[in-house]
């Protein structure tokens, strides 16, 4: 093979990356909050335990988004404030899956 052959194969490979990457994180986005909901109505994790533990949840994703962005902030930020938010989501989802109802007891001395 010539160098301009190597260089094609290079490119669609790159290509072949950067789609699978691009594809994971849109995977990512979309599914997190499903999962954390799945595993709030197994009783597996409680919104309680989410919203105590918001602080390293908060750190540990501006530290996954630094290693996954390039040197500047603003990557860097635009990549954590939407995982965040998908996790505060995922936090109400919790709290609404494991509210327990009201039984008819309580409804009627409540109004």
């Amino acid at each position: 093979m010539d160098l301009v052959e190597h260089l094609a194969e290079l490119r669609r490979r790159i290509l072949v990356c950067l789609m699978a990457t691009v594809a994971g994180s849109a995977l990512g986005y979309a599914v997190s909050p499903q999962v954390l909901e799945v595993l709030a109505r197994a009783g597996v994790i409680a919104c309680r335990t989410m919203r105590k533990n918001r602080g390293y949840v908060i750190v540990g994703t501006f530290c996954l988004a630094a290693v996954l962005t390039p040197a500047d902030v603003f990557s860097q930020i635009a990549l954590a404030i939407p995982l965040i938010i998908l996790f505060e989501m995922s936090t109400m989802i919790a709290w609404l899956v494991r509210r327990e109802p009201l039984n008819t007891a309580d409804r009627e001395s409540r109004g």
